[in-house]
């Protein structure tokens, strides 16, 4: 076992290691396809902050590694709701380690912590009932109560590989994924609650007292591990090394779990429920080592990576999918699409599934690499997928929650390649129709227009347009009516800036040779 290969797979970051590498970090620096951008939406006000979960209504409540501060993010504030005050720091891989919102939020005012407890020397789940502001989409005017303990004596014997990822699936179970405390072997049992996935149901749970409750009380009738013992019957995966970062196809109900590595590869897992995903018979495609005479049957990884100083923990992003009406959807192209990131090494990476397996896709433009959709990402510890279409994360070093963004294609200009001075130009705007966002043109002008001279560009003209929709074809039509005489022999280059959904954006120039 080297240094390397122990000191860089916690499921928290090492924010001293990072500060030297990531401080100052911008959105301006993230490189992703050249339709996306980047809105920094907390800069200030968070220190470490680990996890993240969306409200239905869209604010976001975020969680920090070491003040065990609960946090919500609503309109441009940032404001503390509640604190978990039992989190175990003495090592940079311990506190709390995630967030979740009850699915059934407003009628289910609840959020979910798992964290390594100080008191207990476990690792536990923990729910506190919400007051205040429930349904309020720019109110920060919410406060957790006190605690209840939903699951504790989780093994918690090493500093590291605690897993630490808890999401609702569709079906409004709570999914929780636990490392193996260092106990490779241990994940390879279904007794132990060790280097596995969860899957709790918390329905029935009281709203009053302090807990645990019995385990039956928290167990689904249909788990696919069968057994007397009671922490088998909790299992949904098993033979995980340290599962940092999950998500949940909210279609599918699928998981894309990244499963952080020893030595040799870093692994991201689809998960249907009663998979062993291997560690330690293998450590991504690679062996490993064995735990009985007989290896089980074993479920492939979709994806792996080497292991490399600078990527060496993977974080499982999940499935993208566009969502009704949406502002900021990434468009049909990424319908289904799954997304994973290093975030050592900073860059992000897509798949595609082609019917008979996961591919990653021809590069888009402005995409980094043909392997790496986006770069820069350092710090990212979680993610999540908004109401908005957007993309969410969080990163520790500087402490920001960040929007990830598409930014709607800009309409096809269509214009003849020639116009004669008095003479009507009509122009056309056509939404691309692989872009499922309808856009709403106003008010929509043609600045500036400009021809070429002994000096340069000069900007002669700007015809200025009338507020107008697309049609329900998504296309908008123009015509100027009288081409003024200045532009004899000119050239014009112009510009298509369009409103959408509050912001402007402007289209790649098109030029109109006007002719005598």
């Amino acid at each position: 076992m080297t240094v390397r290969s122990r000191a860089f797979h916690g499921a928290a970051i090492l924010a001293v290691l990072f500060a030297s590498c990531v401080a100052g970090v911008s959105a301006q620096q993230r490189n992703a396809p050249s339709n996306f951008a980047f809105d920094a939406l907390v800069t200030t006000g968070l220190q470490n902050p680990v996890a993240l979960s969306m409200l239905p209504d869209g604010r976001v409540v975020i969680g920090e590694q070491v003040t065990g501060n609960i946090k919500v993010f609503a309109g441009g504030n940032v404001a503390t709701i509640g604190t978990v005050t039992d989190v175990r720091t003495d090592s940079s891989l311990r506190g709390l380690l995630s967030v979740a919102v009850d699915s059934k939020w407003p009628s289910r005012p609840y959020v979910y912590v798992l964290y390594n407890s100080q008191s207990g020397s476990d690792e536990r789940i923990v729910m506190y009932t919400a007051s205040g502001s429930l349904s309020s989409p720019n109110s920060t005017n919410l406060t957790l109560g006190s605690p209840y303990v939903v699951l504790d004596g989780i093994t918690d014997l090493a500093s590291g590989h605690n897993g630490g990822t808890l999401r609702f699936g569709p079906d409004d179970m709570l999914y929780a994924s636990i490392g193996e405390d260092f106990t490779p072997c241990a994940a390879q049992s279904t007794t132990n609650l060790l280097g596995c996935l969860l899957r709790l149901d918390v329905s029935s749970l009281p709203r009053s007292g302090s807990g645990p409750p019995p385990k039956g009380a928290i167990t689904p009738g249909n788990n696919p591990f069968s057994g007397n013992d009671a922490n088998t019957k909790l299992y949904w995966a098993m033979g995980l090394r340290n599962p940092f970062r999950f998500n949940i196809d909210p279609v599918t109900s699928h998981i894309y779990i990244g499963d952080v590595g020893e030595v040799g590869q870093e692994e991201f897992n689809e998960v249907v429920g009663g998979e062993n995903l291997g560690w330690p018979y293998r450590e991504g495609t690679l062996t490993y080592t064995t735990c009985t005479a007989t290896t089980p049957t074993l479920v492939d990884p979709i994806a792996t990576y080497g292991r490399e100083w600078t990527s060496q923990a993977i974080n499982g992003w999940g499935r993208y999918r566009n969502k009704v009406g949406a502002p900021y959807n990434f468009g049909q192209d990424y319908e289904g699409d799954v997304f994973y990131g290093d975030i050592y090494g900073g860059w992000v990476r897509r798949l595609k599934w082609d019917g008979t397996q996961w591919k990653t896709p021809p590069a888009q433009p402005g995409q980094p690499s043909p392997t790496d959709w986006g770069a820069g990402f350092f710090g990212v510890s979680d993610v999540a997928f908004g109401a908005d279409g957007a993309i969410y994360f969080v990163t520790m070093v500087p402490g920001t929650l960040i929007r990830m963004r598409n930014v709607p294609k800009y309409p096809v200009i269509n214009a003849p390649a020639t116009a004669s001075v008095g003479k009507p130009v009509t122009i056309e705007c056509v939404r691309d129709p692989g872009d499922p966002t309808l856009l709403v043109m106003g008010p929509v002008k043609i600045p500036p227009l400009y021809y070429a001279g002994l000096f340069g560009a000069v900007e002669i003209i700007g015809f200025p347009l009338t507020w107008g929709d697309m049609d329900a074809s998504g296309k908008f039509t123009h015509t100027f009516s009288d081409v003024p005489a200045i532009a004899l022999g000119a050239t014009f280059y112009f510009q298509n800036i369009v409103k959408v959904n509050n912001d402007l954006w402007i289209s790649t120039p098109h030029a109109i040779l006007i002719t005598p």
